[in-house]
C-alpha cells in the first residue's frame, strides 16, 4: 500500500515538471516568433496579376515595339561641269578600292512664278486677244499645249514680287490675268558612293581627293533623296 502511494507520487511529479517545461517552452516559441516579426517588419506584399492583367502587359510589350527605317547615305562630290574631272576622280576612289559612279541628278532650284490669262475657248479667240495685248505694247504669246493650253503667257519671273506688280499692272488695264508657281531644276553631274564604299576612306582623304577644284564639294545626302540637293 505504501508502495502504491509512493508510485502515485512521483507519476504526479512527473506530470507536473512536463506541464510547467510544456508552458515555458510554448512562451519562448511565441517570443521568438515576436521578436523575428519586429526585426523585419513591413515587409511587401506579392500581388498576384490576374490572367486580364497579364494580357493587357502582353498588349503593351508588344505595341510599342517597332522597327526603325534608316535610309542609307551617300556620299557626293559635285556638280561637275567638267566631265573628264569626274572621270578622273572615280578613277582615284578605284585605285582606293572605292566603287563611285558619275550620275546626272535634277537639282531642285528656285521656283518661277508665270503670269498668264487663263485659256480662252479656241484657238482663234487665244490669238485675237493676242493681237490686242501687243496693240497695246504688252509682250505676251499663246500658250500652244498642256493644261494652259489656248493661253496667254504675260511673262515669268524669278522674284514673287515682280510677278505680283506684273498681275496689278494688268488688272489696271481690265485684264484678269493670274499667277501660278512653276517648279524648276536644274541638271548636275556628281560622284557618287554608297556608305559601303565611302566608309573606306575618312573624310580628310575625300576632301584631299578634290583640294584644288573650284566649284566643287564634298557632301553627304539620303541617297533615294539626292535630287533634293540645293
Amino acid at each position: 500500500m505504501k508502495a502504491i502511494f509512493i508510485l502515485l507520487l512521483v507519476i504526479n511529479t512527473v506530470l507536473a515538471g512536463w506541464n510547467i517545461f510544456d508552458g515555458v517552452s510554448d512562451q519562448e516559441s511565441n517570443a521568438g516568433i515576436a521578436v523575428t516579426e519586429r526585426a523585419r517588419p513591413h515587409l511587401p506584399s506579392l500581388e498576384v496579376l490576374t490572367k486580364e492583367q497579364l494580357d493587357n502587359l502582353k498588349v503593351l510589350s508588344t505595341s510599342n515595339t517597332s522597327d526603325p527605317v534608316f535610309e542609307e547615305l551617300c556620299s557626293m562630290v559635285g556638280p561637275y561641269k567638267n566631265l573628264a574631272r569626274a572621270d578622273i576622280l572615280i578613277e582615284r576612289l578605284s585605285a582606293l578600292d572605292v566603287n563611285a559612279q558619275l550620275e546626272t541628278l535634277e537639282i531642285p532650284i528656285e521656283p518661277a512664278y508665270w503670269v498668264y490669262l487663263p485659256p480662252l475657248p479656241s484657238k482663234d479667240s487665244a490669238y485675237r486677244k493676242l493681237s490686242e495685248l501687243q496693240t497695246l505694247g504688252i509682250d505676251s504669246y499663246v500658250i500652244p499645249k498642256g493644261n494652259l493650253s489656248n493661253g496667254i503667257s504675260l511673262g515669268l519671273f524669278n522674284e514673287y514680287s515682280g510677278a505680283i506688280a506684273k498681275k496689278e499692272d494688268l488688272e489696271a488695264k481690265g485684264y484678269a490675268v493670274e499667277i501660278h508657281e512653276e517648279q524648276r531644276t536644274i541638271a548636275q553631274n556628281w560622284v557618287v558612293a554608297k556608305s559601303s564604299e565611302s566608309a573606306k576612306i575618312t573624310p580628310k582623304i575625300w576632301s584631299s581627293l578634290i583640294s584644288g577644284q573650284e566649284n566643287v564639294g564634298y557632301q553627304q545626302n539620303f541617297c533615294p533623296a539626292v535630287a533634293s540637293l540645293k
